[in-house]
């Protein structure tokens, strides 16, 4: 046999020219020796001996020669092993793994005390009676596992990679249709198992995996040593009970700039957390994430459950994951909690858009088993905590029972309302959700109304876009809700018309009745029908709080002798063109402004929107406040 020499101290050995098999090759091998494979299938287990060599095909990059270039133990063992200390100079690079079986560990490619560079493999078809189908990490390996496809392995636990005490780094990686065997035995983790592990995996897709828990990932263990999840797409993937896309029950986890997407599961969809196994104080962060669509029976984006039977109350430690910059939108559960769940936990919320989640009318966007929840049909529930004798009302928001750790949740956009600091309920005008586009658009509410939360991963979005940003442009930095930062630039304002309609007077808001109604107004240079009502809010000028109107028409307004017109006087209504009326609870706009105790004055009021393609138009009307309300009220019950 003979080796082409590159130098002295590395030779390329050629397989099958130099020499008839894959281990052979390594056999012969001194560190820093290359091995190039010809694309073929070539029947056998490799072990790298603990050599800092090669071994990989005519042109890794290339993933046709990747896929023509086969390993196959044919049911007979681990496929590769590293189990001599490897560390990176160890490569393989360029291949396909396929149909390793093991008993216990991998079946794949078993790294046991090693930290091999494994990159641009396809590895399929492998399985393990234990864990680790597809690869196997254990006894603090560290292996850098970047893209490479693992598909359609399966085992125990971690059907596609389990790592037990280990900490490799995981990038750029495709981990699908792999499957965790359910079984009394099965500890889940269809995608990925950690167990004890500190993983940081980025830049990978996990989809249409499955497992009884942790149908994408599941993290497992006392001491997990925060393994990192960033910038991951997580979807599709299926648990038979909790956690479609990810489960974690370990004591620090965090997860950033990541969509987790149209998972399903019996309880958590998205995510599924619950008490650390220590009963430790936890380190639990979900950071810039977009969960979305994913399906469950409680808690379809995310469930923190603290409950275990078997563990007195007493003596252990509630969840409390820290949900910052979240975009939690579209997810539907068929009992409670189609947004967050909560049984037994304490949540802190910030920054987030909670939004079209579902059961809307029962426990739609938040949920949990916090305080008694008295039921109804109607889609405002009031939830009362009998221990402080107050009550809120929201959209499905809490319900439960004692012991009574409760979530915090602030500067926050929350569909229903949710009583906290700096919550709002208006529509957070997505650029288009429809497919997608969770971007904010210039004029949403959600733009410049969060909060600094002080954790180092929202210092940027999810798409490193810095924080905070002058989003408004009126010269003060914010910090928006949701997973984007809205920093684009405001297009030219085109202004608008308006008329209040008053019963109470000349220039008069009619606080005492049920509606205020607001019209833009028509003309022959501007066309209502341009204008997209779903964006509409009304403010008050220099004040960040809006409220959005309850119903909208179209109709040519006639004459009406209160109606107030002072932006432009001279457009009459009843004129041949269109106008556009808005209808706002009296209540909700008593609120917003603070009227309750102010007395008689000016009060400036403000429309914002936009037209159908995107451009901001906005509208100004000057209206007096009558008397005190609280008052007029009084006076308008002594007349009866």
């Amino acid at each position: 046999m003979t080796a082409s020499i590159h130098s002295a101290q590395a030779a390329e050995r050629l397989v099958p020219i130099d020499y008839g098999t894959i281990q052979s090759a390594i056999n012969a091998s001194a560190d820093g020796d290359i091995i190039t494979i010809t694309p073929g299938i070539y029947g056998e287990n490799i072990n790298f001996l603990g050599k800092a060599i090669t071994v990989r095909s005519e042109d890794p990059n290339d993933p046709d020669i990747a896929t023509a270039t086969i390993i196959d133990s044919g049911k007979q063992g681990s496929v590769v092993t590293f189990e001599n200390g490897e560390g990176n100079g160890s490569i393989l690079s360029g291949v396909t793994v396929q149909n390793g079986s093991s008993i216990r560990y991998a079946g794949g490619i078993h790294c046991q005390n090693s930290s091999p560079a494994i990159s641009h493999c396809l590895i399929t078809h492998n399985s393990s009676v234990d864990s680790g189908g597809g690869i196997g990490c254990d006894q603090t390996s560290s292996p850098t596992i970047s893209n490479c496809n693992l598909i359609e392995n399966s085992s125990l636990s971690g059907g596609g990679i389990f790592c037990d005490r280990s900490s490799p780094t995981i990038v750029d990686c495709l981990i699908s249709k792999n499957l965790a065997i359910d079984s009394e035995n099965s500890r889940g983790g269809g995608g990925i198992f950690l167990n004890n592990s500190a993983p940081s995996i980025s830049k990978c897709t996990i989809t249409n995996n499955s497992a009884s828990c942790g149908g994408g990932i599941n993290c497992f263990g006392p001491t997990c040593c925060q393994p990192k999840i960033n910038n991951c797409t997580i979807s599709q993937n299926l648990a038979s009970g909790q956690g479609g896309g990810i489960y974690y029950q370990c004591d620090a986890l965090s997860i950033a700039n990541s969509t987790i997407i149209e998972n399903s599961a019996d309880c958590g969809g998205g995510i599924y957390c619950t008490w650390p196994i220590t009963g430790f104080a936890t380190n639990w962060t979900v950071t810039n994430c977009v969960i979305a669509r994913n399906s469950a029976r409680s808690g379809a984006g995310i469930n923190c459950s603290g409950y275990d039977s078997s563990v007195p109350v007493p003596e252990y430690n509630f969840p409390s994951p820290k949900i910052t910059n979240c975009t939690i939108i579209g997810n539907s559960a068929s009992s409670s909690g189609g947004g967050i769940f909560c049984d037994l936990s304490s949540p802190v919320v910030t920054n987030c858009i909670i939004w079209e989640n579902s059961p809307f009318g029962i426990a739609g966007g938040l949920a949990g088993r916090i305080n008694p929840i008295i039921r109804n049909t109607n889609p405002v529930i009031r939830n009362i905590n009998p221990l402080a004798q107050t009550g809120y009302t929201g959209t499905g928001t809490l319900f439960g029972q004692a012991p009574n750790p409760s979530p915090k949740i602030t500067y926050s956009n929350v569909q229903g309302g949710y009583r906290g600091q700096g919550n709002i309920d208006l529509p957070p005008l997505f650029t288009d959700s429809s497919i997608g586009d969770f971007h904010l658009q210039y004029c949403s509410p959600c733009v410049d109304a969060g909060t600094d939360p002080n954790i180092p991963e929202a210092e940027t979005d999810k798409e490193s876009t810095l924080r905070p940003w002058d989003g408004d442009h009126d010269g003060r930095p914010g910090f928006d809700m949701g997973a984007f930062e809205f920093n684009g630039s405001i297009p030219p304002v085109i202004w608008v018309s308006l008329n209040i309609f008053s019963g109470e007077g000349l220039n008069t808001l009619p606080l005492l009745s049920r509606k205020v109604q607001i019209a833009i107004l028509g003309n022959k240079e501007f066309d209502v029908t341009n204008i997209d009502p779903a964006t509409i809010l009304l403010g008050r000028k220099d004040a960040q709080e809006q409220i959005a109107p309850t119903r909208w028409s179209y109709a040519d307004i006639p004459p009406r002798t209160k109606a107030i017109s002072l932006i432009a006087p001279y457009y009459r209504n009843g004129d041949g063109y269109q106008d556009l009326l808005f209808t706002f609870n009296t209540q909700k706009l008593i609120n917003l402004l603070n009227l309750r105790e102010n007395g008689q004055g000016m009060i400036c009021l403000t429309i914002t929107g936009n037209l159908n393609d995107g451009s901001l138009i906005k509208g100004l009307v000057n209206a007096p406040v009558p008397m005190p309300i609280r008052k007029q009220t009084q006076q308008t019950q002594k007349t009866h």
